[in-house]
């Protein structure tokens, strides 16, 4: 059991003050401040009396600490001096054991890759074939009987036989098809040799067959270009005699014409003038005759213009009414204009 440190504050002081000042009063208030400024002279001594026991009290614990530590220190570094060479030595042998270790298996891996990489070598002659030539193809072939060696691939012989043996069977298969396509392209490239001898004679021929032709075309055309021109010599000849000879049709059309219009016109006008002679005479006599009612038309003409309208208030009205006074105008106007001032 550990020994109860002492201070000078006892339990019973803590809990009589604790009671005391169990309720804080309103510092707003004189007295409640005066109370607890009380309050505060009486614990702020005594919690500064048990901080200073507090540090005297620990004063000798941490000294006691620093020496355990120190002495720790020590002893540690003596016995870290005394492993350092050993353990030294010994990361040596281990650092070399696990290079060893790791070179191998690196080194156990790369030749596991490369004949992997060997065999897969071995599959890919029998790629891209389609459209080979039996040069290209044979070589293959002479690859893989020459220097695909199979006692090099250890525990893959196996497997690099059976590769071997497939690419190759693939191979002689694909050269009886190249053999095959390689015949029938030389054939095909000998028709179409022939075929093309043939085209250039006969393009030869169709160019010396064209140029007998555009010879004789030639020919025609001159011949009928010179016929061309003397007909269109003649025929300008033939339209400027007509056209002369219509020329003198039309004026002497349009002499006898204008002789016959100033005729016509001189009668037009006699007759105008008898007309407007007997108009004349006849109004004359109308207006003669008219005379006794000429005084009952201006009047009634006189009426019609004092006529007092009503007045319109709707839009239809109002249109009514002007195309009535439109109507009395001139109706009165019409009587001014027939009897005369």
């Amino acid at each position: 059991m550990s020994q109860i440190v002492e201070y000078s504050v006892t339990d019973l002081e803590l809990d009589n003050l604790a009671k005391k000042y169990a309720k804080v009063p309103d510092a707003a208030t004189k007295e409640g401040y005066q109370a607890i400024k009380a309050c505060l002279k009486e614990t702020t001594p005594l919690r500064t009396a048990v901080e200073r026991r507090r540090k005297e009290l620990k004063a000798d614990a941490l000294e006691y600490g620093r020496k355990v530590d120190s002495e720790a220190k020590r002893i540690t570094q003596a016995l870290v001096a005394i492993e350092t060479p050993y353990r030294e030595a010994k990361s040596v042998i281990d650092d070399a054991i696990a290079r060893a270790e790791e070179e191998k298996r690196i080194a156990e891996e790369n030749r596991i890759r490369l004949l992997q990489e060997r065999i897969q070598f071995i599959n890919q002659q029998s790629e891209g074939l389609l459209g080979a030539s039996t040069a290209k193809i044979q070589e293959r072939i002479d690859w893989l009987t020459e220097n695909a060696s199979l006692d090099t691939f250890d525990e893959y012989t196996e497997q690099a036989e059976s590769a071997n043996n497939k690419v190759l069977t693939t191979l002689n298969n694909a050269m009886s098809i190249a053999i095959n396509m390689e015949k029938q392209q030389a054939e095909q490239a000998r028709i179409a040799k022939a075929q093309a001898e043939q085209q250039a004679e006969l393009d030869r021929q169709a160019v010396e067959q064209r140029k007998q032709q555009e010879a004789i075309e030639a020919e025609r055309n001159e011949a009928a270009r010179v016929m061309r021109e003397a007909q269109e010599k003649a025929q300008a000849e033939q339209r400027r005699i007509e056209a002369e000879k219509l020329a003198k049709e039309r004026a002497e059309k349009e002499r006898l014409q204008a002789e016959l219009d100033a005729k016509e016109k001189a009668e037009r006008e006699a007759k105008a003038a008898i007309e407007a002679l007997a108009a004349e005479e006849a109004e004359t006599e109308r207006i003669a005759a008219m005379a006794p009612d000429k005084v009952k038309l201006r009047s009634l003409a006189k009426h019609i213009d004092a006529i007092k309208l009503p007045e319109m208030t709707s839009p239809e009205g109002k249109k009514l009414l002007d195309i009535v006074v439109t109507q009395l105008s001139m109706t009165s106007q019409v009587i001014i204009d027939s009897i005369g001032e």
